[in-house]
């Protein structure tokens, strides 16, 4: 459910939700919105560099951390429009272009948020790409593959959780990717792990709808994590108890 929203950090708006592929749920996608601050910076650094004197002379470690910063920004929204590309493939149902797309910006994520360990946002836009190789995996049907990235997706979130266990918005990132993985096991039959992982994101989410209960996404997010436990316990064979999840689902709904 959440992958165009994860990307709401301070320059995303990232609130739509993507399409479904072939009548199953989908994650969230997005795009961001351009930084004028951004463009200001690399234009003002720009115009040092080719004016010379024409500005304040920088210290050479002062000029090379700008043009890291630079290239660091520049290579992001690289990686950003890559996303577009492949968001724009799945909806077409072109999952090789999309992989490709996805894949060429998992690349550049990765060596970000190498070069960047204690980055928040580089951390969140390699989950990001993980998130989006596992949604094509998933849809492709190769089970495994999906699996293998969305695990790591859940990982890198539950290291977000602990270096910031007061984000309502870290915890949320983590009750999705836990709903991914849920949705992967129960699709390969692994219905215990399925279950282990959906009340883990239905305690999550029931947190955060007791924290903010007049928030409409967290309430979506608790019907969800009862739908997810609901399919499950449909395809265990106990009716009664998908039925209480259900039921459960749809008063929230309402």
């Amino acid at each position: 459910l959440s992958i165009r929203r994860q990307r709401q950090m301070c320059i995303r708006d990232s609130r739509g939700t993507l399409p479904p592929l072939g009548g199953k749920r989908s994650m969230d996608k997005g795009h961001w919105m351009q930084v004028p601050a951004r463009v200001l910076t690399l234009w003002t650094l720009t115009g040092l560099i080719a004016c010379g004197s024409a500005g304040p002379k920088l210290e050479p470690h002062t000029a090379r951390a700008g043009a890291d910063a630079v290239t660091a920004e520049s290579q992001r929204d690289l990686s950003v429009r890559l996303d577009e590309l492949g968001n724009v493939a799945m909806q077409a149902g072109d999952l090789q272009s999309a992989r490709a797309r996805f894949e060429e910006s998992l690349s550049i994520r990765r060596k970000l948020a190498q070069t960047n360990p204690s980055s928040v946002q580089a951390q969140r836009d390699l989950n990001i790409s993980l998130m989006e190789l596992g949604i094509v995996a998933t849809e492709a049907g190769d089970l495994t593959a999906a699996r293998v990235l969305f695990e790591e997706s859940e990982g890198l979130r539950r290291k977000l959780v602990q270096t910031n266990p007061a984000s309502a918005e870290a915890q949320r990132d983590l009750s999705a990717s836990l709903r991914n993985l849920g949705d992967v096991a129960m699709q390969r039959g692994d219905l215990t792990a399925a279950r282990v992982r959906f009340e883990e994101s239905l305690s999550i989410a029931q947190m955060l709808a007791q924290a903010k209960p007049g928030s409409a996404e967290a309430q979506r997010d608790l019907s969800a994590s009862l739908r997810n436990l609901g399919d499950l316990a449909t395809k265990s064979g106990d009716l009664q108890s998908a039925r209480a999840r259900f039921e459960e689902s749809l008063s929230i709904a309402q």
